[in-house]
C-alpha cells in the first residue's frame, strides 16, 4: 500500500506539473507552493519525480489512470480508502505478507482490462455495506483464510473497528 500512496503522491505532482502549462495562474501559484516549501520537502518531491521518470511509460500509464480512478471518488469514498490505507499500514509485516499473497493468489483472472475490474469495484460499492459483507463471506476466498487473516481483512474493510 505505500506503493498507492507514492503512486497516487506522484501523479499528483505530475498533474500539478503538467496542469502548470495550462495556465499563468497555475504557473505563479506552483512557483509560490515550491518556494514555501522546506528544503526537506523538495527533495522529497525531486526524488519522487526521478522515480516518476525513471518507470516504464506503461507503468506511468497505469498510475495516471489510477489517479483518474480517485478523482472520481465521492469525498466519502476517497475518506474510506484513506482510512483502509491506514489500516493497512498499520498491520504486521507477516499480516501484510499473508493478505497479499493471498489476494494475489486469488485475484480475478483478467486480460488486464482494468476498466472491467473498476465497473466490479463500483458495482460493490453500491451494495449496502451489510450485503457486501455477507457476500465476501460466501466467497471462496474467506472461507479458505484464516483466522488471522480473516482479522486483517477486517481491518482493511471495516477501519473503524
Amino acid at each position: 500500500m505505500k506503493h498507492v500512496i507514492f503512486i497516487l503522491v506522484t501523479a499528483l505532482l505530475f498533474a500539478i506539473q503538467c496542469g502548470a502549462a495550462a495556465g499563468d495562474d497555475r504557473n505563479e501559484n506552483n512557483r509560490k507552493k515550491w518556494q514555501s516549501m522546506p528544503p526537506e520537502e523538495k527533495k522529497r518531491v525531486i526524488e519522487n519525480y526521478r522515480q516518476w521518470k525513471s518507470r516504464p511509460p506503461e507503468s506511468r500509464e497505469r498510475i495516471r489512470r489510477n489517479f483518474e480512478t480517485y478523482q472520481e471518488l465521492t469525498p466519502e469514498e476517497r475518506q474510506k480508502l484513506r482510512e483502509r490505507y491506514r489500516a493497512y499500514r498499520n498491520l504486521e509485516p507477516a499480516q501484510k505478507e499473508k493478505l497479499r499473497e493471498r489476494l494475489q493468489k486469488d485475484a480475478p483472472k483478467t486480460d488486464g482490462n482494468s476498466q472491467d475490474m473498476a465497473k466490479r469495484f463500483r458495482r460493490m460499492q453500491d451494495i449496502p455495506a451489510e450485503e457486501r459483507m455477507r457476500r465476501i463471506e460466501r466467497s471462496r476466498l474467506w472461507r479458505e483464510m484464516s483466522k488471522e487473516e480473516r482479522d486483517a481483512y477486517n481491518k482493511l474493510i471495516k477501519p473503524e473497528n
